[in-house]
């Protein structure tokens, strides 16, 4: 959360400057990294809705719907998902879809903020039940060869939603451990 002593940078930018495209998309990012869970999911709408043809304003409210989303959907497990949170998945893997489809094809794709960007998409459509769209998604991001361990983990969760635990073992084994490794290894 936000430093004890109430130091937000954005505390010394000028009124006039708030509604600048770098200072709204670093303030996303200052909360999201620092804020309290969830203070960066308007700040991500309000950017996007304010520079709607900017990418990164894209990713970051893609990725604040799914976010949202899932928080949501953390305290309803096992029950059906309330409209609005489905509303919100399906609208950040739409924007992230979007954003995928422009950033699978630069030269540098597999740079960790693409790659994550990908991972982030897998985890909308398994959410929203759309296997095989995260199959596709998986498919193009492993064709791009990153080694990054988050990458693994989300082209393993798509290998577990096809019961394919010898690819789930090829992409861990070699990995840190971690709990989430172990879990997926069982």
């Amino acid at each position: 959360s936000i430093s004890e002593k109430g130091d937000d940078p954005h505390d010394f930018v000028p009124a006039g400057l708030m509604s600048e495209k770098t200072v709204m998309l670093g303030r996303v990012q200052y909360l999201r990294h620092r804020g309290a869970p969830g203070a960066w999911w308007q700040v991500a709408a309000d950017a996007y809705g304010a520079f709607p043809d900017d990418a990164t304003a894209r990713r970051m409210a893609g990725d604040a719907l799914v976010d949202q989303a899932l928080t949501e959907v953390g305290s309803s497990c096992g029950s059906r998902l309330p409209e609005r949170t489905l509303e919100r998945l399906q609208e950040g893997a739409l924007l992230l879809q979007r954003q995928w489809d422009e950033a699978r094809n630069y030269e540098n794709a597999s740079d960790i903020i693409w790659s994550n960007l990908a991972c982030n998409l897998i985890t909308a459509y398994r959410a929203l039940g759309r296997i095989e769209q995260a199959r596709n998604v998986r498919d193009q991001l492993q064709a791009l060869g990153s080694t990054d361990p988050d990458v693994r983990f989300a082209l393993a969760q798509v290998a577990m939603e096809d019961d394919d635990h010898d690819q789930v073992v090829k992409l861990l084994t070699d990995l840190p451990e971690s709990a989430t490794r172990t879990m997926m290894l069982l």
